[in-house]
Parts: structure tokens; sequence; C-alpha cells
């Protein structure tokens, strides 16, 4: 099936089964940035160093700085567990 089909057949949806292709759609397209996420950040991913930088500034105390940015609590709460298992890991 071709893009212009698929196009044709959303533009022939009734709005409640439209409804139900977004939210499809959006639930992939999460599942797939969560997964992006995941292999970005994980030991081994494109962002590690990053994260191992991360890591030092939070253990010299640096990231304080973090705490008066809005989205500050978010991200650390994201970045911790992450940092926390490739301690562990390090043993």
């Amino acid at each position: 099936m071709s893009l212009a089909e698929i196009e044709k057949a959303v533009d022939e949806l009734p709005p409640r089964e439209l409804t139900k292709l977004a939210a499809y759609i959006a639930r992939r397209d999460k599942l797939a940035w969560d997964r992006e996420l995941e292999e970005d950040f994980s030991p081994g991913g494109k962002h590690e160093k990053a994260l191992e930088k991360i890591d030092a500034e939070t253990i010299q105390g640096i990231s304080r700085r973090l705490r008066d940015f809005a989205g500050a609590k978010v991200i650390l709460e994201v970045l911790r567990p992450a940092a926390c298992a490739r301690s562990e890991a390090r043993g």
C-alpha cells in the first residue's frame, strides 16, 4: 500500500476511528522514542560519555545549578537510575 493510498484512507475515516488511529500513532511514536533514548543512554550508547560527565559533575556538586531549571527534576529522575545502574555495573 502506498503512502498516497494510506493518506486517502485516513481522510475517509470517521472521527472516532481517526481519534483511535491518532492515539495508536502517538503510542507507537512514544515507544520508539523511549527505545531510542534507552539505547542512546545505555552503556555503549552514543550518549554514554555525556552521562559519565553528568555523573562526575553530580558527584562534585556542580549539578546543583540544575535545580533552578524547571525541567531538571524530570531530567534527574530519568538520568539518576541510569547513573546508578552504570555505577553498580562498574563494581
